[in-house]
């Protein structure tokens, strides 16, 4: 099997849409986290998901969904890494230094209807 590693940054304190990722979705409670965790779960192809947070609620829904940690990992994010003004390239620099796998996939929450057969 290959050595990869789906990364998966939440963070709290959206400006649009209070609460996006962990607010209940389509009658899901735990939301978008709860919904993309599972789906990650059910992949074939991965090895292991790094949860990149800083939000409470979906480090909770992460621990519930994996208490041993042993395929879905939470990283706390540091806080300058969580702001709207961090740059897209300080979170990219950053991955390599928590996520050891040989491959690398990024994706997002907000994605609830790309599913573990995609």
């Amino acid at each position: 099997m290959r050595d990869v590693t789906f990364f998966l940054p939440v963070r709290s304190g959206s400006q649009r849409v209070k609460n996006k990722n962990t607010r209940d979705f389509c009658g899901i409670q735990g939301g978008l986290v709860y919904l993309k965790l599972k789906q990650l779960m059910d992949c074939k192809s991965i090895n292991s998901v790094v949860l990149s947070t800083n939000d409470e609620q979906a480090i909770r829904i992460a621990q519930c969904l994996n208490p041993k940690q042993d395929f879905i990992k939470v990283i706390h994010r540091p806080q300058e890494l969580c702001l709207d003004s961090t740059p897209l390239h300080s979170l990219i620099e950053y991955v390599p230094q928590i996520v050891k796998s040989n491959h690398i996939l990024w994706g997002h929450a907000t994605t609830p209807f790309i599913e573990a057969e995609d």
